[in-house]
């Protein structure tokens, strides 16, 4: 089973993905964290330097190299669902809403990740905060934002995007849940709990 978690940052993408892993290991499934953007990679280490630099490639080639991160580790998602649950912490879903936020083409976006043909998501959680209570956490966090999460503006246009993926059930009619992720973190968890058993009660292991 594929399980993805996405949202803005700040929105408890990596707690919630922590607590999923833990909740399947305690019933004795495996289950295993896979994190995008991989920051072991090649791909990553130049995703890494962009966020946290000064320069700004262009949008086609920061599109690309995204995607290509994040197949990069599609087996590793294979191998993840073939012997329990995969847990994703951030996907394409993301690569498209923030990418597609800085200018590039919606439809060409889904079209180029959908003919990819990497693993697809079995269930789609949608942890949702405002762009506003983003900043306020990452803020808290005293932390160094980089230059997405300092965003405000890009941050509201990347939650249009979210919007736009999970009314069309994108893609192939993929099942997203949304949850207010601004509510206890044990809230938020037994939400996906909730929805995510039941499903994986259905895969045979």
């Amino acid at each position: 089973m594929i399980v993805c978690i996405e949202g803005i940052d700040g929105a408890g993408k990596q707690t919630q993905a922590e607590m999923l892993r833990d909740h399947f290991k305690k019933t004795g499934k495996p289950a295993e964290i896979i994190s995008f953007p991989d920051y072991n990679s090649e791909y990553g280490k130049a995703i890494d330097r962009y966020l946290h630099g000064s320069n700004k490639p262009e949008v086609k080639s920061l599109f690309l190299l995204y995607l290509a991160d994040i197949a990069n580790g599609a087996d590793k998602i294979k191998d993840a669902d073939s012997k329990g649950v995969a847990i994703l912490d951030r996907y394409y879903f993301s690569t498209i809403a923030y990418q597609c936020s800085q200018g590039f083409d919606y439809g060409t976006a889904k079209l180029i990740a959908y003919r990819l043909n990497l693993p697809q998501a079995d269930k789609v959680i949608y942890l949702d905060i405002s762009p506003e209570d983003s900043l306020s956490r990452k803020k808290g966090m005293g932390a160094n934002p980089d230059r997405h999460e300092r965003d405000l503006k890009l941050l509201e246009s990347v939650s249009g995007f979210y919007l736009q993926e999970r009314l069309e059930k994108f893609p192939d009619g993929t099942r997203w849940l949304k949850v207010d992720a601004m509510q206890s973190k044990e809230v938020v968890h037994n939400a996906i709990v909730k929805e995510v058993d039941p499903v994986h009660r259905k895969f045979k292991r």
